[in-house]
């Protein structure tokens, strides 16, 4: 706000006098003997403490604008973080998913193939599909699910 203190002091500056009123103080003047009219430094230090007002409630305004937005990045970049533990769970669900689909359909494979019951079994528990199973045990068909109606 120094450019407002230079503005004022230029304004008063051209309203100085120097012994008589209306006598132009020039800068050979005397300071200690420099006058002013006090409506005229009234007007002048109301204009201009109105100006610093402005200037002060503009900078408030912007910086509770700031600490908004600050506060918004702030969630975000914790939002962000969430989502990636998330997606990072759902990783390692899949993998988790995968490992015991192998050992289950390992434990499967070693079962009796001559059972008839083996393929319902293996049906109902795993839920898995026709190819699935004809992996695990390519000499039997697949066999639809059996429907308790």
């Amino acid at each position: 706000m120094d450019y407002l203190q230079q503005a004022e002091d230029s304004l008063r500056a051209k309203y100085l006098f120097e012994g008589k009123i209306g006598e132009k103080a020039d800068s050979t003047s005397d300071p200690d003997l420099l006058g002013i009219r006090l409506k005229t430094e009234k007007k002048i230090l109301d204009f201009f403490n109105a100006k610093r007002s402005m200037v002060r409630d503009s900078f408030e305004k912007k910086r509770s604008e700031f600490l908004k937005l600050q506060t918004n990045i702030d969630n975000i970049a914790k939002i962000n973080s969430a989502m990636s533990d998330y997606v990072d769970s759902l990783i390692r669900l899949r993998k988790a998913q995968d490992t015991f689909g192998q050992a289950l359909l390992s434990h499967v494979g070693t079962l009796d193939k001559s059972l008839p019951i083996i393929g319902q079994v293996v049906d109902e528990v795993v839920r898995v599909t026709g190819e699935e199973v004809d992996k695990f045990s390519p000499d039997s068909a697949p066999k639809p699910a059996v429907s308790s109606n």
